[in-house]
């Protein structure tokens, strides 16, 4: 409308996880070993020149400004039909409790489960703290997912699981960036 080019989001074709995978073959390739939750502590106990840490930046540092909020995983179990053919929706609509929505069988085919479609919804810890039960709540969350147009139909699903996982939003309060150098110089 005002003459700039329009506006992309580039997202991998096969979901974020297909970045992890390439990222895992490149290295067996080279002979790289990966060892999987594997507590680092000091370097000095590292076999290792390089390390790819994945864990939060203020474990490592013992950094106690650099803090995470938690979020719900919420799956549904929903009837054939039920899901388009994205593999992830973002809804980044304060009308709603989650921010995005996704299919996991799409980004692994050992993630699909025979008759039914899985569907992940993600719901920030934000203003409800890390206590709520949404599986009581199954309803009014099926009907905000049915309004932003990621289910389609009205069946109930056949079931709904809740975890709460913790520490995967990084919170940035002021003063962040400073907390986040002084972390990077003690790790480096």
């Amino acid at each position: 409308v005002d003459g700039r080019a329009p506006q992309r989001f580039w997202y991998p074709r096969h979901g974020m996880a297909s970045l992890v995978e390439a990222l895992l073959a490149a290295c067996a390739r080279e002979g790289v070993p990966v060892r999987f939750e594997a507590p680092v502590t000091e370097r000095a106990s590292l076999d290792a020149d390089r390390v790819i840490y994945t864990a939060p930046l203020g474990e490592l540092a013992g950094e106690p400004r650099l803090t995470h909020r938690g979020l719900y995983l919420v799956h549904l179990a929903l009837a054939p039909g039920s899901l388009g053919d994205a593999d992830t929706w973002y809804v980044p609509d304060a009308r709603y409790w989650f921010g995005r929505a996704s299919q996991p069988a799409r980004f692994s085919a050992a993630l699909a489960a025979p008759g039914e479609e899985v569907l992940a919804v993600e719901i920030p810890e934000g203003r409800w703290g890390d206590a709520v039960d949404f599986t009581a709540r199954a309803d009014e969350l099926l009907a905000q997912l049915r309004d932003a147009g990621v289910v389609r139909g009205r069946a109930p699903p056949a079931a709904v699981q809740q975890t709460f996982v913790r520490g995967v939003y990084p919170l940035y309060r002021r003063g962040w960036m400073g907390a986040w150098r002084a972390a990077m110089a003690k790790v480096r």
